[in-house]
């Protein structure tokens, strides 16, 4: 039987496959010893001032971020496989990190243990969940329902609104036109499209969300895994900076420090705005009597954490809705949502997230065109503070090469 397993990885090529892998990183291992004991063989015939300093520790160094990369290189390469084991994982990660103010917070001025101020932290939270699963989640819901209903009537109401636009005000123009049929066949075939992607989108979401939450293996090892990330934040970082090579420690301590400082001014800050626009623009639509009031505030809380595209995204569901009833309400819209990104560009977002990200606008729309390119929505949302975190690398690899190349060369 075994003879037979070991045929059938031959037949397949998985067997070479792993030999090759093999071959590949013991390559690389003789590449980078040969390399450190022919620079040494090389010093021995050089004058002391012309030597090159290419000492144990560099080699370390090297070794080590060869062999990082490797792996880093083998789990994308992989993530398929596993990227669904280590989503818990992830999850409960950004949460504690999140939160992690938090509780410092409740120790403090409660003067409670770690231990208890993350129950009492977990206990507020799944209060608070409750109340927004009793009060809010039917009400989500409910619209959700009659969006899928009426996203017909909308389709036909903008097709005669602009029906009735372009003969009032664009009809008798010489380069368009004399009826707007063409443009109105134009017109509704994307509009179908639209409409179909829209409905295929939400029925994506809504399935991927559903089997998501049904699924017991996250209910259950996303919270445990997300209490003890945050009762042990402090063993769990001790573990780390102990698992760092000293040769690394005066490297890695301050380029961890300053990552922590990119990722905490963005991600914690950006939740608190996306509140507020979230709960302004949910608001303003109530007060304005525009359907969908509630689903178009979460909407734009959740997208304007992308910026210059997030508060489009957010507002023009809001204008078009609020359209469809009478242009003067959209007309207001526009105005509650301008003044409600004013006031988050002005007042809210400097006060809590600050300058912390210092990505020049030019970097932050090419990564947001890259991570929505690659990823998606997702990419989206992760495409400034991973660029940002990405810039924080470059600038420290900068900073090591004034420092050590005249040294080595």
């Amino acid at each position: 039987m075994e003879i037979e397993t070991l045929l059938e990885m031959l037949d397949t090529g998985l067997f070479a496959s792993f030999l090759s892998k093999i071959l590949l990183i013991s390559i690389l291992i003789f590449i980078l010893t040969a390399i450190y004991y022919l620079i040494h063989i090389g010093n021995r015939h050089l004058d002391p001032r012309k030597r090159l300093l290419f000492t144990s520790d560099h080699f370390k160094a090297l070794l080590l971020f060869s062999l990082g990369f490797t792996l880093i290189f083998w789990l994308y390469l992989r993530r398929h496989a596993i990227l669904p084991m280590l989503t818990p994982f992830i999850i409960s990660a950004i949460i504690a990190y999140a939160f992690s103010p938090v509780i410092k917070w409740i120790m403090k001025v409660t003067k409670l243990s770690r231990a208890w101020a993350v129950l009492v932290l977990f206990l507020s939270g799944i209060f608070l969940f409750f109340v927004l699963f009793y009060t809010l989640l039917p009400n989500v819901a409910e619209e959700l329902r009659r969006l899928g209903e009426r996203l017909p009537d909308f389709s036909m109401a903008l097709y005669h609104g602009f029906e009735t636009w372009y003969q009032n005000t664009l009809m008798g123009v010489d380069f368009l036109p004399e009826h707007p049929q063409e443009i109105l066949e134009f017109f509704n075939l994307n509009l179908s499209t639209i409409t179909n992607f829209l409905f295929q989108t939400i029925g994506n979401i809504a399935t991927q969300f559903g089997s998501f939450l049904s699924s017991l293996v996250y209910i259950v090892t996303i919270p445990v895994l997300t209490f003890y990330f945050m009762k042990d934040e402090e063993k769990i970082g001790d573990f780390i900076k102990g698992s760092v090579p000293i040769c690394l420690q005066s490297w890695v301590f301050p380029l961890s420090r300053q990552v922590d400082k990119v990722l905490s001014g963005f991600i914690r800050g950006q939740l608190l705005v996306a509140l507020f626009v979230g709960v302004a623009s949910g608001i303003s639509l109530i007060i304005l009597q525009v359907e969908f009031a509630i689903l178009i505030g979460i909407i734009a809380g959740i997208t304007n954490v992308i910026p210059y595209l997030g508060p489009i995204m957010g507002g023009v569901p809001a204008a078009v809705i609020a359209f469809l009833d009478s242009p003067m309400k959209a007309l207001w819209v526009v105005l509650a949502f301008v003044v409600i990104q004013q006031t988050e560009s002005s007042v809210v977002s400097p006060r809590i997230v600050g300058q912390r990200v210092g990505l020049h606008p030019t970097m932050i729309i090419l990564a947001l065109l890259v991570g929505g390119s690659l990823w998606g929505f997702v990419g989206l949302l992760i495409a400034v503070p991973l660029a940002a975190i990405l810039k924080v690398f470059i600038a420290a690899a900068i900073r090591w090469s004034k420092h050590h190349l005249p040294e080595i060369f």
